[in-house]
């Protein structure tokens, strides 16, 4: 991640993308593990008191957000390659740096309404942001499927010359 900041070799869009995303990994990593693994000793240790419900709120609270993180930014890598790919032209012009920090932005805004959905929003905005995940997957899902595709009709093409 920082590599990527400092070296201005390895600024390129798709290592801006992999370092957001690299970066939530850590954020689940230095919080969201820790975390589990104490709310997992209180429930061994059989407390399930007022701490052990309030801590595991937060901890499932920062889990949903960083999933919503993780699945965000895939939609924007996919987007990014499917762009690469399917539109090589217009690449250069459309996917530039900044759009994928703005993009990577407003991801971690998301995720972040995710984190604080319990205390400040309500019932029909959280359905509605549910269901913007699951429309999310499916774009990963369209996005790899067409890249795919793509790739072995030009397999093919490369084949039959």
């Amino acid at each position: 991640m920082v590599a990527v900041k400092t070296n201005r070799q390895l600024r390129t869009k798709s290592n801006v993308s992999l370092a957001c995303l690299a970066t939530t990994d850590l954020v689940v990593g230095l919080v969201v593990q820790p975390l589990q693994i104490i709310h997992y000793s209180f429930m061994l240790k059989g407390e399930t008191g007022r701490i052990c419900s309030t801590q595991f709120k937060m901890t499932m609270a920062i889990n949903s957000s960083c999933f919503v993180a993780t699945l965000n930014l895939f939609v924007v890598l996919s987007a990014e390659c499917y762009l690469a790919i399917k539109h090589s032209f217009a690449y250069e012009n459309l996917v530039t740096e900044v759009r994928i920090i703005v993009a990577s932005g407003l991801v971690w805004a998301v995720a972040i309404i995710f984190l604080v959905r319990d205390f400040f929003l309500y019932n029909f905005i959280i359905k509605f942001l549910v269901a913007t995940q699951f429309m999310c997957l499916a774009l990963v899902v369209y996005f790899n499927v067409s890249v795919c595709s793509e790739v072995r009709r030009n397999e093919k093409q490369i084949i039959a010359n």
